[in-house]
């Protein structure tokens, strides 16, 4: 996840000077981290373990990595390492802390009292996390930051809302349709959540309106998430011609370049760099209306939103911008002009460092000016 959403960040961070430590399970990702300059720190951590030994191990060698290397500030992200950094930080004395709310979690929109009862515990939770002067929130989108504030989870002054990880516009920049086949790309991990099962479904009711396109699905199954769609289902749609599966690609730009339109029927997102990207790229956006992916759209303007599990309005909302091209070729450029007035990567790290000084004051007397560039305070 560093990678892919806070390599730019940390990239900025060492470019004013600062030292940059990255901890993270084990991975592939070493020699790009270090050949970034940045310090890999593998701690033991599983993203998905309820196990209570190795939680208090993971707890355990996070406190020693921030004795360790004694951070002035340490930034952290997802509801795990939320919590466990923060008592981590707290117990090493860390001077500053920020925490990142990118998303509630499946934890959130699933149903049921064992998750009723996870979601108590969390909230209580997230409450200890913040206490203290020294402690920042950053949220993707409005309604998360607008929730955590009315239930007293954080102090106003606390909390600030920074719409994403922001995106590279030069790497993400507009590309001109391809010819042949429509296609809708749905970019994202492959769970039913995201809203797959109901994009399947909208392009069959097309077919029966004699209105074609094929779906490319970007992704792999998360086998450790519980919404995780089978490997098996994936295949059976490819077999019936509906969609074609890529599996995971690295270059999301040129995944864009083969599309025509972009589609993630999500139910509930942090704020999903998926349709940043997409944007980005001149591609018009369809996604749900819940938190989130409501703020990565204007409605009518660079895409469009629907409702919740609804297969219907979003086969109306594609059959829109598949019968008329000029609609998406509009769409896609007010889309293109929406990330740079706000999804930019040198706004969110405008925004970041603001926060940065916020906590440190002269330790971090940086900022970006209008061209993108490092200067002091």
């Amino acid at each position: 996840m560093f990678w892919i959403f806070r390599r730019d960040l940390a990239r900025a961070v060492r470019d004013a000077g600062g030292e940059v430590f990255v901890a993270t399970a084990p991975g592939k990702l070493k020699p790009q981290i270090e050949a970034e300059n940045f310090h890999y720190c593998p701690i033991r951590l599983k993203r998905k373990s309820v196990n209570p030994f190795y939680e208090l191990r993971s707890l355990f060698d996070l406190i020693m990595l921030y004795r360790k290397i004694r951070p002035d500030l340490t930034q952290q992200g997802s509801i795990k390492l939320t919590l466990y950094g923060s008592i981590a930080a707290k117990i090493a004395q860390v001077p500053a802390i920020v925490n990142l709310v990118t998303g509630l979690g499946h934890i959130f929109i699933s149903e049921g009292w064992r998750q009723y009862l996870l979601r108590k515990g969390i909230v209580w939770a997230y409450r200890w996390c913040f206490l203290g002067d020294r402690v920042r929130a950053i949220f993707h989108n409005p309604d998360d930051h607008r929730l955590f504030i009315e239930n007293k989870l954080v102090k106003e002054y606390q909390a600030t809302l920074i719409q994403g990880s922001g995106v590279d516009t030069q790497r993400f920049a507009p590309v001109p349709e391809p010819e042949g086949e429509l296609v809708v790309a749905l970019i994202a991990r492959m769970l039913w959540e995201k809203g797959v099962g109901e994009l399947v479904e909208a392009v069959k009711i097309l077919k029966r309106r004699q209105v074609f396109c094929k779906i490319m699905l970007v992704g792999v199954p998360d086998v450790n998430h519980p919404s995780a769609i089978g490997e098996n289902q994936l295949l059976s749609w490819v077999k019936e011609g509906i969609v074609d599966w890529l599996g995971f690609q690295s270059d999301v730009p040129a995944v864009l370049a083969k599309s025509h339109i972009v589609c993630l029927p999500s139910y509930r997102e942090g704020m999903p760099l998926s349709l940043i990207e997409a944007a980005a790229c001149a591609r018009p956006i369809i996604t749900t209306d819940v938190p989130g992916c409501r703020e990565a759209v204007e409605h009518g303007v660079t895409g469009f939103l629907v409702p919740l599990k609804d297969s219907v309005a979003i086969a109306d909302a594609l059959q829109k911008l598949l019968v008329d091209k000029e609609l998406r070729q509009k769409m896609g450029k007010n889309g293109r002009n929406l990330v740079m007035q706000r999804f930019a990567k040198e706004i969110v790290i405008q925004k970041t460092f603001a926060v940065y000084h916020s906590l440190l004051k002269n330790k971090w007397p940086y900022c970006l000016d209008a061209n993108g560039k490092i200067q002091r305070i």
